[in-house]
């Protein structure tokens, strides 16, 4: 499957949510916001 481009605004608490989980899980913002999108999405 193909990745898309996509703009998403995100708030403040958020944006700081998504790097700590990132840093946590040794990812890049973008990697850390596509699995928990992922995640969520999946439950």
């Amino acid at each position: 499957m193909g990745t898309k481009a996509r703009g998403l605004r995100v708030p403040e608490e958020q944006e700081k949510e998504i790097e700590r989980e990132g840093e946590e899980r040794g990812q890049s913002w973008s990697g850390a916001a596509l699995e928990l999108l992922t995640e969520a999405v999946q439950r």
